[in-house]
């Protein structure tokens, strides 16, 4: 059976964790929002870490190795702040305007997402969750 370079592997885990990161924060995956606590935030800094590990010695061959540890803990530092902290500028858009909502509506979307399999069109604009917020707010009146 040959073996797999590990440089190979961590450049493959890297893109693919930089491009599922890129999708998720350029909003093309919503389902996640409901089912996760953020940590997919983190997803591109960890995904150029581990570029970075695979490919420091190319990038910089005569590099003393506290270099590229230094940069690995920093874009590790860096993914754990966006996954305990969540700035507004790494979310989606639409997670922003949902999250600018009170509470008990944020939980009233949770439950009508929970019910209806198309729920994302709901976020396709601010007005679309404006219009959600309003026919929620108006389900539980009645």
């Amino acid at each position: 059976m040959p073996s797999i370079d590990n440089d190979f592997a961590l450049n493959m885990i890297g893109l693919g964790l930089v491009a599922f990161g890129l999708y998720i924060r350029f909003g093309n995956w919503k389902d996640w929002y409901w089912k996760t606590r953020g940590g997919m935030y983190g997803y591109i800094p960890l995904g150029l870490m581990m570029l970075a590990e695979a490919n420091y010695k190319a990038v910089i061959p005569n590099a003393p190795r506290y270099v590229s540890i230094s940069l690995m803990v920093a874009l590790l530092l860096f993914a754990l702040f966006l996954t305990l902290k969540q700035p507004k500028w790494i979310k989606p858009k639409w997670v922003n305007w949902i999250e600018s909502q009170p509470k008990k509506v944020q939980q009233a979307m949770l439950v009508s997402a929970a019910s209806d399999k198309n729920w994302s069109e709901h976020t396709a604009s601010e007005a679309a969750i404006e219009a959600w917020v309003k026919e929620l707010k108006k389900s539980h009146r009645s």
